[in-house]
């Protein structure tokens, strides 16, 4: 009895590892065996299995088994005929060395229940013929002779290139000449239409009236407008005294002053309590009364008026009309002595 249960045991042992080997059945076709040196056919691998599964076929660079060639790779394709279930995908080959040819079997790994195997296709035979030529009818000719290409970029380059720098060089010479001569004949006329720099404290008292047109503070800008009066102070010192106010603190300014300029003590306090005042008002926020901002306008156009100096050829003509006014009236009293003698 024991001997029997083993005999069954067995045979199903068996059957059922031959029933799995026949799970999966793997096919590589070709369209033809027989090809001409250069034609194009179909390569096909085929799965067949009876229960649904995914398989990843072989990638092929260019080649599938040397010579022969893959030129593309085609997409996958899936079929059920009744318990069947098919995979398959192909591929467009060809061959340019003529003879027989052998294609190895190909692997394909095949995945079913998270279970995963490999599986081997059949082999395949190419055979590749020549083209015959028939010499009684094909006319021959001789070798032709080698076309001349154009040339390319490269090769004018360097073949030119020496030239091609000189000609930029002179191109680029005859411009610089043509520049500096135009330019040298523009100077002359420019100099003599200039006008002249309009001296410094004319800038500052147009801008100082600008500013009170503009009734910022009277507005509720104090900062801007104390800001803006500061600025115009500190272009006309650097102005009229080369002092670089516009780059340098408020107590900078009026050190620079005391040691280098000539000021008189009044206009030196009056210009100390503008520049204070303006640090108060954009630094510790003070708000001044509005009589002290009008104060502050009317004390910075008094400083201009009272420190600005005239250009030397304005000077030399107020010099002339002084001595002229006071050349009068000694003519005046010698006339009156001639007369009277008379």
């Amino acid at each position: 009895m024991r001997k029997i249960i083993i005999f069954i045991f067995g045979i199903i042992a068996i059957t059922y590892i031959d029933a799995k080997a026949q799970d999966y059945t793997a096919r590589a076709n070709l369209d033809t065996n027989t090809i001409r040196i250069g034609e194009q056919i179909q390569f096909t691998i085929t799965v067949k299995a009876r229960e649904a599964f995914t398989a990843r076929f072989p990638q092929y660079g260019d080649t599938l088994a040397s010579p022969v060639e893959v030129l593309r790779s085609g997409k996958r394709d899936s079929a059920k005929v009744g318990n069947i279930y098919t995979l398959s995908r192909s591929y467009t080959i060809t061959c340019f060395s003529s003879g027989g040819h052998d294609i190895p079997p190909q692997k394909i790994t095949v995945k079913h229940n998270n279970t995963i195997d490999t599986v081997e296709t059949n082999s395949a035979f190419l055979t590749v013929n020549t083209v015959e030529v028939d010499t009684s009818k094909q006319k021959l000719y001789d070798i032709k002779p080698p076309l001349e290409a154009p040339m390319t970029f490269t090769e004018f380059w360097v073949r030119f290139w020496p030239y091609v720098v000189g000609a930029i060089l002179l191109g680029a010479l005859i411009w610089l000449f043509v520049v500096y001569r135009k330019r040298r004949k523009q100077k002359a006329p420019e100099a003599a239409s200039k006008k002249p720099e309009e001296p410094p404290h004319v800038i500052a008292l147009r801008a100082l009236d600008e500013l009170e047109q503009k009734q910022l503070w009277q507005k509720d800008k104090v900062k801007a407008y104390y800001s803006e009066l500061t600025e115009i102070l500190r272009a006309y010192i650097n102005g009229r005294y080369q002092v670089p106010a516009l780059e340098r603190t408020s107590d900078e300014i009026l050190e620079n002053i005391r040691n280098q300029v000539n000021i008189d003590a009044e206009n030196y306090e009056m210009l100390k309590k503008i520049l204070y005042t303006a640090d108060l008002v954009k630094f510790a926020k003070m708000h001044p009364a509005p009589d002290e901002n009008d104060n502050n306008l009317q004390n910075a156009r008094a400083f201009v008026k009272n420190t600005f100096q005239l250009p030397s050829a304005e000077a030399e003509e107020g010099d002339s009309q002084e001595k002229q006014e006071e050349s009068k009236p000694e003519a005046d009293s010698s006339g009156e002595k001639t007369s009277q003698s008379q």
